[in-house]
């Protein structure tokens, strides 16, 4: 069994390579669309994730999707994002596909590095709006 931390900094990693190996704009609009729909549409996730909330409590089922490893999972994804659309930036201004995967390996340790330096981040209030 993982402790919490390596749970923490797995999700943020996953969310992170989500975003971050999306090969084109037009997917990464879509895949941007894609989590935005699903992490704020309730009934949309009470739809998708009905296994969850089967055995869980109230407190339980607002934990897994609501708490600090959804945040986790948004912290990695939004840095994916930020550090694909900056790559993809570059690619189209001529920079090398293996300056921009270099730039992408090295995007990948910003997430954790704010999990790890700064946790106070998982209480941060505009998390909530998104």
């Amino acid at each position: 069994m993982l402790d919490y931390a390596t749970e923490l900094l797995a999700a943020c990693l996953i969310g992170y390579a989500i975003a971050a190996l999306i090969p084109s704009w037009r997917a990464l609009l879509i895949a941007i669309l894609v989590a935005l729909l699903v992490t704020r549409v309730h009934s949309l996730r009470d739809l998708l994730f009905p296994q969850i909330f089967a055995g869980c409590s109230a407190p339980c089922a607002g934990f897994l999707l609501g708490g600090p490893l959804l945040v986790a999972t948004k912290i990695g994804f939004v840095t994916g994002v930020l550090i694909r659309g900056l790559t993809l930036l570059a690619q189209a201004r001529g920079i090398s596909l293996r300056s921009t995967t270099a730039i992408r390996v090295a995007g990948g340790l910003v997430a954790p590095t704010l999990l790890v330096i700064a946790p106070e981040v998982l209480e941060w209030p505009p998390w909530s709006m998104l």
